[in-house]
Parts: C-alpha cells; sequence; structure tokens
C-alpha cells in the first residue's frame, strides 16, 4: 500500500494513459447484428474506428474520461489525498462511459442500416471486447490507487509482539525462602527485613 501511495503520480498518469491506449488500438466493441433470433457477430472496432469512421461522439465518450484523468491528476499538485480523490473519480467516469458509448453507436448504426432492416426484425447490438475489458482492468486499478492515496490506507504490517511486563504480587525471603505479598516490609516468617 505504502508503494502504491509513493508512486500515486506514474502509477495514476501511466493507467490512465494504458487505458487510452487500449481503447484506442484494441478491439473495443464487437458489432453484433441479430436476425430472427440468430445473433451474428459482423466486425470489432477499435476507438479509433469509432471517432472516425462510425460515431464521433460514441468515440469522443470513449477517450474523454482518460484523458481528462490524466490532465487533473497532473494538474494537481496539491495534497496528495485530492488527487487520489480525483483519480478514483475521473476511473469511475471512464469506466460508466466506456458503457455509455455503446448506446449512441448502436443508434448510429441502427440508422445507418435504415428503417427497412429493423421493420424486417434485424438489430444491431454492441458488446465489449478484450481491449474494452483490459481498459476497465486497468481504470480500477486507477480507482484503487486513488482509493488508497485519497483515505490514506495502509498495509498491513507485522508487528513484532512484546509481552508487558508483569507487576510483582508476590516476594520471597531471601533467608527462609517464605512466599508473601510485595507490600510487606518484614518476613512474617522469621522477620527479616525485606526493603
Amino acid at each position: 500500500m505504502d508503494t502504491i501511495k509513493r508512486m500515486f503520480l506514474p502509477l495514476s498518469v501511466g493507467g490512465f494513459l494504458l487505458a487510452l491506449l487500449m481503447l484506442l488500438i484494441l478491439p473495443v466493441y464487437s458489432l453484433g447484428a441479430t436476425a430472427y433470433g440468430i445473433t451474428s457477430n459482423i466486425t470489432s472496432v477499435s476507438g479509433f474506428q469509432i471517432l472516425f469512421e462510425l460515431n464521433f461522439f460514441s468515440g469522443l465518450l470513449l477517450v474523454i474520461g482518460p484523458i481528462l484523468g490524466m490532465v487533473f491528476t497532473v494538474m494537481l499538485r496539491q495534497r496528495s489525498s485530492l488527487k487520489g480523490l480525483v483519480a478514483l473519480l475521473m476511473a469511475i467516469v471512464s469506466i460508466i462511459l466506456l458503457f455509455v458509448a455503446k448506446g449512441p453507436l448502436t443508434g448510429s448504426v441502427m440508422s445507418a442500416m435504415g428503417m427497412d432492416m429493423g421493420a424486417l426484425g434485424v438489430s444491431a447490438n454492441f458488446s465489449m471486447t478484450f481491449g474494452g475489458i483490459l481498459a476497465l482492468f486497468v481504470l480500477a486499478f486507477v480507482g484503487f490507487s486513488g482509493v488508497v492515496t485519497a483515505f490514506d490506507l495502509k498495509g498491513s504490517r507485522k508487528v513484532a509482539y512484546t509481552p508487558k511486563p508483569k507487576e510483582r504480587t508476590h516476594i520471597i525471603c531471601p533467608k527462609c525462602g517464605w512466599d508473601m505479598e510485595v507490600d510487606k516490609a518484614f518476613c512474617t516468617n522469621c522477620g527479616q527485613k525485606l526493603k
């Protein structure tokens, strides 16, 4: 946990950058079509394809979270707890936008197919593929590191057990070996001075 707190800035900025690259380069969604109850996957699309070929708004929704996460995390040079909270919030927003981006994308594909296809019972759907899933895991780690930093969580440390010294309640007479309470000034058996 302490390593995460010490390395928070490179971990969070690197995590947001890695998620952004995964969303742009790797296939994020798989386009499928359903007709008369039969579903088939047509193709997989990356963030670049979504941004520049399919639906700019959906592509923007994909990349805006990680970009703002990097910018806000770098800009906040104050307390690390504030940076951690911002990274956590931006990771959550990025994850939500990853799911929200499918809506406009599906709508634009359906409108491109035309109303004729919808009337025939054909519908398009997008499911998340490995690029989106990997980005989810990276964003979840960035969020976790934000929690550790924001709420000052400490890792478990093993502490050596040192028993508390016991108070003596009895004393033994050095002359006769008689056992008696500590508060006695003289031995109750032989009279030897104890203190």
